[in-house]
């Protein structure tokens, strides 16, 4: 798998359109298809996608907690280790999100990332 740099200023666009995510999205279809089928529970498609949509603020805002208590924000002390894990969580159910909604992710992300690399930046004054 190719590095890339955390700063999207080092990034180029080219590298960015040859990501390559079909081996993860294989995994998540895989990984989509199986909850789909064992834990819907008798909901309708709606209710399902609803329900998937959820799952990604829960874990959103499961990371968030982790955070905190990471940094030392919180009434009790976290670690770096919960914290990716929550991280995790959130990459997975926005994945299996894509999946919910019957779009290919790899579409979409290519999309934004495009649009983050090319965009330019504004410095703007104080108010």
């Amino acid at each position: 798998m190719q590095e890339y740099s955390a700063s999207p200023h080092t990034m180029t666009w080219a590298a960015a359109h040859n990501l390559d995510l079909s081996e993860f999205v294989g995994v998540i279809n895989t990984v989509g298809a199986e909850i789909a089928a064992n834990s819907s529970q008798g909901a309708n498609r709606n209710e399902w996608v609803d329900a998937q949509a959820m799952v990604v603020v829960e874990e959103a805002g499961e990371f968030i907690g982790e955070y905190r208590r990471n940094r030392g924000f919180a009434r009790r002390a976290g670690n770096r280790e919960d914290m990716l894990a929550e991280l995790a969580d959130v990459v997975i159910s926005g994945m299996l999100m894509f999946y919910t909604l019957r779009e290919d992710p790899e579409v979409h992300i290519k999309r934004k990332l495009k649009k983050i690399v090319t965009r330019g930046y504004v410095n703007k004054e104080p108010v």
